[in-house]
């Protein structure tokens, strides 16, 4: 019986998670689209405002992509400009002022997609499972093979079928 209890505490756990991420996904992509109606300029999380007294980082959505930034006070200006791009994903260093910035820039669909497959394929795969093994003639709550069996209960879980 406490194997039972501890079975429908997983299910329950497993469909919470599921629901968090599902909601996660939905947040990610939902900032990321009102990011996008917004058009904040891209740079804007790239210029200090004064010189930093110490290191810090910023994070933004700015035009549908998650912009990370660490930016390190200098003692004197530099001239450092350098930026690689593969799609929508970049990373970059920047000397700005008397600071420099190094960041990474990650597209909201890159973070929302898997986000968002990830509880279909979890919602998918239950009933497909469930349905298999009632073909092939086992529980469908532990997969035990039921054939042969006089009582009407898997011996291995306590489901009824």
């Amino acid at each position: 019986m406490a194997k039972r209890r501890l079975a429908w505490l997983g299910k329950w756990t497993r469909r919470a998670v599921v629901l968090l991420v599902v909601l996660a996904a939905v947040g990610v992509l939902g900032v990321g689209a009102v990011s996008y109606a917004r058009a904040v300029p891209g740079p804007a999380i790239w210029i200090p405002h004064t010189k930093p007294a110490a290191p810090y980082v910023r994070a933004a959505m700015i035009e549908g992509v998650l912009h990370v930034v660490r930016v390190v006070p200098q003692e004197k200006r530099g001239s450092l400009n350098k930026e690689q791009k593969w799609g929508g994903f970049y990373v970059r260093q920047m000397d700005i002022g008397l600071s420099r910035g190094t960041g990474v820039g990650v597209p909201f669909w890159a973070l929302g997609v898997p986000l968002a497959v990830w509880p279909s394929v979890a919602f998918v795969r239950g009933p497909i499972r469930r349905r298999r093994r009632r073909k092939r003639g086992e529980c469908i709550g532990c997969g035990y093979k039921l054939t042969g069996l006089t009582e009407r209960r898997c011996p291995e879980c306590g489901m009824g079928f």
